[in-house]
């Protein structure tokens, strides 16, 4: 009898790791593919590694090309890697269209969804808060799901456009019943609350004449939302979820009942002294006539509400995110479900958001592809009475925090009749837990697109329709039995919010290299913007606590219905060249024609032109042996953008009046009609002038790079509000006046510190 076992055998593999340069690359990573045995190269390039005849070994690092080779019998290996800078390649979404980074023109911000921990953030607006240069980012309410203000080289609030389609930059919340409730208008919340941050792809932020291609709305910048699609390939579902704890910094210690009622008397008693100019206020010695407000019996009996607790408490987030994706040639899918919670860190406080969104690509014959996006959301608030106070009131109708802040701790929270106790005109913090305010949104968005490949490669047509649609609803109720703004009263408001937002373009794009001398690309369009809003609000007093908000016809009191209705239309013709000439010089020109509606006849339209410029210098010829500069380009650039908003309608308009007009033996009633505002033919554009100055740079195979911009912005024909002459009916009336200049700079720096074997 005969065996034969054959054993693999061991070996070390050695060998160096070089550059283009025929220079050692120290620290780059060499694994055997499918084990764990890999090392970085030492101070000369070299490896050695344990490994097996056939085995593959992979040689990689950063800024590099990765090189794979299989082991023979050789005794000594020699890998040349070559670069492969994926800051020149990373590839910048702009307006209407994509372009590499080492080709850009003008200053924009790139934030990748992939770099933020989206672990506790409950809006996207959150995801940019220090992540790229020159947006400011406010936190303007801490409240759940509490807005952040985003504001590029200090301007106001940019525009935003997702997949294409322009949305809204505000929450659509109800007011909070105004002189009928006068609760603080607590809810401050970010607009795009109902897409998911993990959802997205990537966020550009437009600094200066890129927004030009966008027109109306752009002078403050212009925020572009990526998201993810599907990719071919297998089935992939994935999970992750977490849940954090939140709580309070800490606050001052509260007096308790005893050193509360001992202050008072001595406030009191000093108080005395000085009104009489006795002791030390005056020159006569005290009387003895000050009556303290509490007695030691009452002192030494007194007992402690901590009003601060039970305002105040831990809060939660718990973020659970689900993910579907896929496809092959012919068909991609992206599918996600979250379910995002967040208990606030103030008494009846949170937020729950539903979200479920699809993405779908099919390309249905070789030239013509289509895609759409859905995403469904429901928002459900409760909103805490913390803010400051309402309807001009003071602190008769202030939040509950404020209450609690104020309230005497001696004072328990009911009375010997079991009624809440009252102390002056301050509101009892612990009957502000009883006020119902709860609102709800749920939101609708669709986007269609249609690529055509009209010349492969070369010519291609998109056409893209957008809907988003957000209805809102918030509910308030003051029971009888809580003492707010000096009065038990029953007393509630309902409101109902409805919004449109369609986006309707179509464009034509163009992009060929010629030679290696020179290539361009191009794009022109057209597009048209509706935007609608309705709005229903009812408030009321004097209901049965037990109907409340269920039944407003049985108040016995008043009811004070409100409606609301506005829409505006704008339309758009677009047009931007590029040109690169040798792979280092490129200029670039856009030019948009922005139509509205809020303008007079002759003054409805306006031009908005850009241009910009980049020298890569790095490509010059007495730049190619300077080896540890990956890229140094210099760029200008030019644009102007528009405003149209002025919060206001330039038509003359009619309002009715409260005082009816009587006759007849006030047999017969009149509402008087009266003019509110007059037509102004000659107010027009507001225009932003943004002229900036960039440098972009890559160090050392891109371990460090980065970019610097010195930017100026002039305001001109300013929309605003002059006083009218004495006698006039109207108090003022509007202007195109004023210019403002804004100016700065801003930086960006990345590094890479470390990056070896399995740590980077």
């Amino acid at each position: 009898m005969c065996s034969l076992l054959a054993v693999a055998q061991t070996k070390t593999v050695t060998g160096v790791v070089k550059d283009a340069e025929n220079e050692p690359v120290i620290g780059a990573t060499v694994k055997v593919l499918g084990s764990a045995a890999g090392m970085a190269t030492g101070l000369d390039g070299t490896f050695s590694v344990p490994a097996e005849k056939g085995d593959a070994i992979e040689v990689s690092f950063i800024g590099y090309k990765a090189v794979t080779f299989k082991v023979t019998d050789k005794a000594s290996y020699t890998v040349t890697l070559f670069e492969d800078s994926q800051t020149l390649n990373e590839i910048i979404v702009t307006g209407y269209g994509a372009v590499s980074k080492k080709n850009l023109t003008t200053s924009i911000s790139k934030v990748k969804a992939d770099d933020v921990n989206k672990t506790a953030l409950s809006n996207m607006s959150q995801m940019l808060v220090g992540r790229a240069a020159g947006l400011q980012a406010t936190l303007k309410s801490a409240q759940p799901g509490g807005g952040i203000s985003l504001t590029v080289r200090g301007g106001g609030e940019p525009i935003y456009v997702v997949d294409g389609m322009v949305m809204p930059s505000t929450s659509l919340e109800g007011a909070s019943g105004g002189t009928m409730t006068t609760l603080p208008s607590n809810v401050n919340r970010s607009g795009l609350a109902g897409i998911n941050p993990e959802d997205i792809e990537s966020i550009e932020v437009l600094k200066d004449a890129s927004a030009s291609i966008y027109g109306i709305g752009a002078a403050n910048g212009v925020i572009l939302v990526t998201t993810k699609k599907g990719v071919e390939g297998r089935i992939k579902v994935s999970y992750n979820g977490s849940f954090s704890a939140v709580r309070n910094y800490g606050y001052l210690d509260m007096l308790n009942g005893n050193e509360y009622m001992n202050y008072v008397n001595a406030f009191g008693k000093e108080l005395y002294l000085y009104n009489h100019k006795m002791g030390l206020y005056g020159g006569t010695s005290y009387d003895g006539g000050f009556d303290p407000s509490f007695g030691d019996s009452q002192i030494a009996a007194a007992t402690t509400t901590n009003w601060r607790d039970l305002i105040l408490k831990n809060g939660s987030i718990s973020n659970h995110n689900i993910t579907i994706q896929g496809g092959s040639k012919v068909l991609t899918y992206y599918a996600s479900g979250n379910y995002y919670k967040q208990d606030g860190t103030v008494a009846n406080s949170d937020f729950e958001r539903y979200t479920l969104r699809t993405n779908i690509g099919a390309q249905l014959t070789k030239f013509l592809k289509l895609s759409t996006a859905v995403n469904v959301n429901r928002n459900v608030n409760n909103n805490g009475s913390v803010g400051g106070t309402g309807s001009g009131r003071g602190p008769e109708a202030s939040g509950s925090l404020a209450a609690a802040l104020t309230y005497p701790t001696n004072l328990p929270v009911r009375d010997e009749n079991d009624e809440y106790t009252i102390f002056k005109f301050v509101p009892n913090a612990a009957s502000m837990l009883d006020i119902l305010d709860r609102s709800q949104t749920t939101g609708f968005a669709v986007n269609f697109t249609a690529d055509v490949d009209i010349v492969k490669q070369m010519l291609t047509a998109r056409f893209l329709f957008g809907y988003n649609n957000e209805n809102s609803e918030r509910s308030i109720y003051i029971p009888s039995d809580v003492y707010f703004d000096q009065k038990r009263l029953s007393r509630g408001n309902i409101t109902r919010n409805e919004r449109y937002n369609t986006t309707l373009e179509g464009t034509i794009n163009f992009n060929k290299d010629f030679s290696s001398a020179f290539g361009m690309d191009a794009v022109v369009g057209m597009g048209r913007y509706l935007n609608k809003y309705t709005g229903l609000s009812v408030g009321y007093n004097k209901i049965n606590d037990v109907i409340g908000n269920d039944n407003i016809g049985a108040a016995e009191g008043d009811i004070m219905p409100g409606s609301s209705h506005a829409e505006d239309e704008k339309r758009s013709q677009f047009a931007r060249a590029t040109f690169r000439f040798f792979d280092r010089y490129i200029i670039s020109g856009s030019l948009r024609r922005d139509g509205t509606d809020k303008f007079f006849k002759g003054k409805k339209y306006a031009f908005f032109p850009s241009v910009s410029v980049a020298w890569k210098i790095y490509d010059e010829a007495f730049m190619r042996d300077i080896t540890w500069i990956n890229m140094l380009k210099l760029r200008a650039s030019y644009g102007t953008t528009g405003n149209d908003n002025l919060g206001s309608t330039l038509y003359g308009t009619y309002s009715f009046s409260n005082n009816y007009v009587k006759f007849n033996n006030n047999g017969t009633s009149y509402i008087p009609f009266y003019l509110k505002s007059q037509d102004y033919p000659d107010v027009t554009w507001e225009k932003t002038v943004m002229k900036n100055i960039g440098l972009d740079f890559s160090f050392l195979n891109d371990r460090i790079n980065g970019s610097f911009d010195y930017f100026w912005n002039d305001i001109t024909n300013m929309l605003g509000w002059a006083n009218t002459n004495a006698l006039s009916m109207f108090s003022s009336y509007p202007i195109n006046g004023g210019h403002i200049r804004r100016y700065g700079w801003d930086a960006t720096i990345n590094t890479t510190n470390i990056a070896i074997h399995n740590f980077r």
